[in-house]
């Protein structure tokens, strides 16, 4: 009598959300790791991930799924630019002027990798600070 409503997944939903969410990892990474600072390091790196497990799949090699589809690398490519976006948009742009103070100086904030160092390890806290403090 009654039709439930059923909420389609959206199509290529977890192909935007998987390299989203592995872009901030690699973020995290950044002090272990300098070639990961720039933005443009990391996203390749993740949507050369991704386009190389939807290729395999082309060829039967069964990496992130098994049936190639192009479009999945459009939606990579929207995950990717995406993270990059709110990584410029809201961590470079919103904490620039924080810096941490260390024994051998200041230097800026290395955004979510001193973040997570911050929390885990409860180094002294990001100190705002003002003209003259700012590095560039």
């Amino acid at each position: 009598m009654f039709k439930a409503l059923v909420l389609e997944p959206l199509p290529y939903f977890s192909d935007i959300a998987l390299p989203f969410a592995a872009y901030f990892p690699l973020c995290a990474s950044e002090s272990s790791f300098p070639a990961l600072r720039p933005w443009w390091a990391k996203s390749a790196l993740i949507f050369g991930g991704a386009t190389t497990a939807e290729i395999l799949q082309h060829f039967g090699v069964y990496a992130l799924g098994k049936t190639f589809d192009p479009l999945d690398i459009a939606a990579y490519a929207t995950g990717t630019l995406l993270a990059v976006s709110v990584e410029q948009a809201i961590f470079v742009k919103q904490v620039k002027h924080l810096v941490v103070r260390t024994q051998s100086g200041v230097r800026p904030l290395e955004l979510v990798g001193d973040m997570i160092h911050l929390a885990a390890h409860r180094l002294p806290r990001p100190q705002r600070t003002g003209s003259s403090d700012r590095l560039a």
